[in-house]
């Protein structure tokens, strides 16, 4: 004699199909966490690397707009790369080289721009030149790449000076 609790159970499990948002292997039709989706198949599924969902009971995941990461299976938001990095296809982030920056929309690495240098994959962000210090824009890939004022002269602001022309008491020719 079969009990009916362990034939609805048995029913469930094999034949079951649950509304888009919900999924087994509960004993009965749960809602999937945010992270997850369910298409109405019978199991919830983690939202694919490159994609995200920060909803419970979510039947679908939205792809990672450009710029934007979800580096692992499961992801409940598409995220920003650290400063110096950018996104590659919504999955990893990867470094720009010395002497550039993230670009705006996070998708790849501009020159640092005049005055500033950038001097290696670990730093974040173009670094200003000090004071009495000049770099043309996308030259500055490290600290000596900031060239000194003529002797006796200086820079007109603080740091970050664009050329020798913002070098006061500078002889020009």
């Amino acid at each position: 004699m079969i009990d009916i609790d362990r034939l609805g159970l048995l029913y469930l499990l094999c034949c079951a199909v649950c509304k888009s948002g919900f999924g087994l292997p509960a004993p009965t039709c749960a809602i999937c966490p945010a992270g997850q989706y369910s298409n109405g198949t019978t199991d919830c599924t983690p939202c694919p690397a490159g994609s995200a969902n920060g909803v419970a009971g979510a039947s679908s995941c939205t792809d990672c707009t450009a710029g934007l990461v979800a580096t692992s299976a499961g992801s409940t938001q598409c995220v920003d790369c650290s400063a110096g990095q950018y996104a590659v296809n919504a999955t990893t982030c990867e470094s720009c080289a010395a002497g550039e920056q993230t670009n705006s929309t996070g998708d790849g690495c501009d020159p640092c721009g005049a005055g500033t240098y950038r001097a290696s994959a670990t730093v974040g962000v173009c670094t200003p030149c000090g004071y009495g210090k000049f770099v043309a824009a996308g030259l500055g890939t490290s600290a000596e790449s900031c060239e000194s004022c003529a002797h006796g002269s200086n820079t007109t602001g603080a740091s970050g000076a664009t050329d020798q022309n913002d070098c006061t008491g500078a002889l020009h020719a």
